[in-house]
């Protein structure tokens, strides 16, 4: 199988976390797209697209999605139930960490697919009430 070289998206020539797989996705629906639009007697186009296809979707298979270091983030406050450097009330710091847990649940959400004007988040599961 030949190698396939993806393209460097940052200035500094490292690809960002997952950023491979990701153009690969997005190759892959392309190229499907474009082969359901090709006409069956374009054989030469086809084939073409047919390999490419089979090269990404054998990229595919080998990838590992997963490899990536996870998100971090570093909450601070301040204001009446913050306790200097010392601590927080614990139903303040309870209610803020649950809205931004909340906010977080609701942006991966978006990331897998359109969100409904209203109702349940469909990834809430995961956040206790």
């Amino acid at each position: 199988m030949p190698s396939v070289a993806i393209p460097a998206w940052t200035s500094d020539g490292v690809l960002p976390p997952n950023q491979p797989y990701l153009h690969l996705l997005s190759e892959k629906a392309a190229i499907e797209r474009m082969v359901a639009e090709t006409p069956e007697d374009d054989v030469l186009d086809r084939a073409s697209l047919t390999a490419r296809l089979n090269v990404v979707a054998a990229l595919l298979a080998e990838a590992r999605p997963d490899d990536r270091e996870p998100a971090r983030v570093r909450l601070t406050f301040k204001g009446r139930p913050v306790i200097g450097s010392h601590g927080i009330f614990a139903e303040f710091g309870m209610k803020a960490v649950r809205g931004f847990a909340e906010s977080v649940t609701w942006m991966a959400a978006s990331l897998n697919g359109p969100l409904a004007a209203m109702g349940p988040c469909p990834t809430a599961s995961s956040i206790s009430s």
